[in-house]
């Protein structure tokens, strides 16, 4: 038993990330829809619940390429070529994010509203989803947003909430 209980303690305990309460995804939600945010701020708040709804880790989400969204009458989708569980030398080659038109806390149209501002903010040809955004928030430059850019940025958001 005490074998047991030192091998038990020598393991770190899995470090989750903490869990956004449902008033804050509603609050994302309705931030993408309004014009009370500049418009690069609201393509993060986008972002930030393609990541929750997808279920994806901000790496996942940085490898999208452009081409490889679509906003279709049913939902948005991306195809996943380098995740943590795909890619070259892995069983799975391609994993699909699909997130379906009507995911919404709050009852409001975030998902292809926030993927038209997307569309619009983002230059053209990147192969990275999020572009750093200018000091302003009021469009990206195009070159990729490091993790810790994005946190930032997403705590940004969040304080703007």
């Amino acid at each position: 038993e005490r074998a047991n209980a030192d091998a038990g303690e020598a393991q770190e305990a899995t470090k989750k990330a903490p869990r956004f309460p449902v008033s804050v995804l509603a609050a994302l939600e309705v931030a993408v829809v309004t014009d009370d945010l500049p418009g690069g701020l609201r393509v993060l708040a986008w972002a930030r619940l393609l990541k929750v709804y997808g279920t994806m880790r901000t790496g996942d989400l940085q490898r999208i390429v452009q081409s490889n969204v679509t906003m279709g009458e049913v939902g948005w989708t991306a195809k996943l070529l380098r995740t943590k569980t795909t890619g070259s030398g892995k069983k799975v080659r391609e994993l699909r994010a699909f997130i379906p038109r009507g995911a919404s806390l709050a009852g409001v149209e975030w998902l292809s509203k926030g993927h038209q501002l997307w569309n619009d903010m983002v230059p053209r040809g990147t192969d990275f989803l999020l572009p750093r955004l200018s000091a302003d928030a009021s469009f990206f430059v195009p070159k990729v947003a490091t993790s810790s850019d994005l946190d930032g940025l997403c705590k940004r958001v969040l304080v703007e909430l």
